[in-house]
């Protein structure tokens, strides 16, 4: 029995004294791998660390106290990393790296360089002399770089752009252009299945030139999550209690922010080796839905706007236009005390009102080898007083052409209504009975109708006598230019209808 315990206490002790050796060499492979790739950092940039550790058990590497440091003719930039962990890092990443260095080409874009199957930073903090930036924690999943995008011959030097930048100068179109160009390395040159940031702050100062002053501004986002990001293209990215504030533009809050399925990898391949922007470097971009929720607006001087969620859908580019998209905008609450308008506030003490609520969409679809174009789901809506919806479709739109061109093959356009119609009878009857002034509308309708013919006369008085949805559509036996409808209204009456195909239906 003695026998065995002292055997087991020898194993145990062996065990231990293997795993601190392998600990010891595991701690100084990481550091020999750090040192290597610091000596192979550019002039002007200098990184220190005071510890690094790697455990062969769990995989997790964890360096600690890092400092960064970047000499640019504009000042310096500071960083600095209170922890950095990795797990089951890839211990080759500094070979892998060397030898895409020194042959960039012999690499696809596609290629992609393991960093770690986690990677968790906390306590970030940068500093230039245009801004300051906090980070409670970052983590990335599945962590890869891409080595040909990030090292792309002709590629600007980072450090070169921010030397560009000289305060009390408006960048120059050079500039601008080069910083997208790098942008696109960037969104090319990183890849991870997830990703979380965690208690961002900002703040700092803009460039002040001919036309506006320094401004002062501030970003504060509580939590960022995204899944899917690879080589440009985002499955899906989420934003928690975003707010920004500056000088000029007072402060903006979202209660959240998310962006679905957003695609530039193919744009961002263009502009690698693009030369000048042109509209055709943007085919392929496109974006399935971003919204904005819960939106408040504080300007430096008066009362807030809140904004219930504005979202951008279904947007493509295609031969250097888009071909589709949506905008819709929920609850935006005006307030007659937010106008500055007199005839605006005379108006809305005249409705009775003191406030609308606001919403609008529109959407489009373009057919690029027919040139037929839809408008579809597109309305204005004031919930106290009514709302309008519009379909369309138009012809005679092939890309590259003018849009007035464009040519109104058939349209659909509803009023329903909230309260509108009584608000205008009292407004007419000028406080006298409002009765009355409906009897005169439909006395003006059957007698300016005539010309219409008695269909349309007989839905322009059921809507007066009792005001609920009024529908029109027009159906021109040939599609009519955009640019003869503008002038309809010089038109004979008695070929109005007719040229346009109009009907009218009344509460239906």
């Amino acid at each position: 029995m003695r026998r065995i315990g002292f055997w087991g206490a020898g194993v145990l002790i062996a065990l231990g004294l293997v795993y601190w050796g392998g600990s010891f060499y595991f701690d100084q492979a990481v550091r020999d791998g750090l040192d290597q790739s610091i000596q192979r950092l550019p002039p002007g940039y200098k990184v220190t660390y005071k510890t690094a550790t790697y455990s062969p058990l769990t995989g997790k590497a964890e360096v600690g106290g890092i400092e960064i440091h970047v000499a640019l003719t504009s000042g310096l930039f500071d960083g600095s990393i209170d922890q950095l962990e990795l797990v089951r890092p890839n211990l080759k990443l500094a070979d892998g790296w060397s030898d895409a260095v020194a042959n960039p080409t012999a690499w696809r874009l596609d290629q992609a360089l393991p960093v770690a199957d986690q990677i968790l930073l906390r306590g970030l903090h940068f500093q230039s002399a245009f801004q300051t930036v906090d980070v409670d924690t970052e983590r990335l999943d599945g962590g890869k770089l891409y080595p040909a995008a990030l090292l792309h011959p002709g590629l600007p030097a980072f450090a070169n752009l921010l030397d560009g930048f000289q305060v009390g100068q408006k960048p120059s179109e050079e500039m601008i252009f080069a910083m997208l160009r790098l942008e696109a390395a960037f969104a090319l040159g990183f890849g991870c299945d997830r990703w979380e940031n965690i208690g961002f702050r900002a703040s700092g100062k803009t460039l002040p030139n001919s036309t506006l002053p320094e401004q002062s501004f501030t970003y504060e986002i509580a939590q960022l999550t995204a899944s899917g990001l690879d080589r440009g293209v985002w499955q899906s990215l989420t934003g928690e209690e975003v707010a920004f504030s500056s000088t000029a533009a007072g402060t903006v809050k979202f209660g959240r922010l998310a962006f679905s399925a957003l695609d530039i990898r193919a744009v961002a391949t263009r502009l690698l080796d693009a030369t000048a922007l042109a509209p055709p470097l943007f085919d392929g971009l496109s974006l399935k839905r971003v919204d904005y929720a819960d939106m408040t607006v504080q300007p430096p001087v008066g009362v807030p706007l809140s904004l219930e969620d504005f979202t951008l859908a279904d947007i493509v580019v295609a031969q250097g236009e888009p071909v589709s998209g949506a905008l819709q905008l929920k609850g935006l609450r005006l307030n007659q005390n937010q106008m500055t308008d007199p005839a605006q506030i005379a108006f809305f003490t005249q409705l009775g009102i003191d406030h609308v609520t606001v919403g609008l969409s529109f959407a489009f679809d373009r057919d690029v080898a027919t040139g037929r174009a839809t408008v579809h789901d597109t309305y204005l809506k004031l919930d106290e007083l009514g709302a309008v919806d519009l379909s369309a479709e138009l012809v005679g739109m092939p890309i590259g052409a003018n849009p007035l061109g464009a040519k109104l093959a058939k349209a659909t356009l509803h009023y329903r209504d909230a309260s509108l119609a009584d608000r205008l009878l009292r407004l007419m009857a000028r406080g006298g009975d409002p009765e009355q002034a409906r009897s005169e509308l439909i006395l003006i309708a059957r007698q300016q109708g005539e010309a219409f013919g008695p269909d349309v006369t007989a839905a322009l008085v059921a809507f007066l006598r009792k005001p609920g949805a009024l529908t029109a559509e027009l159906a021109p036996p040939e599609p009519l230019p955009l640019a003869a409808l503008a002038v309809a209204r010089s038109w004979p009456q008695d070929q109005l209808a007719k040229v346009l195909g109009l009907m009218l239906q009344a509460n239906q």
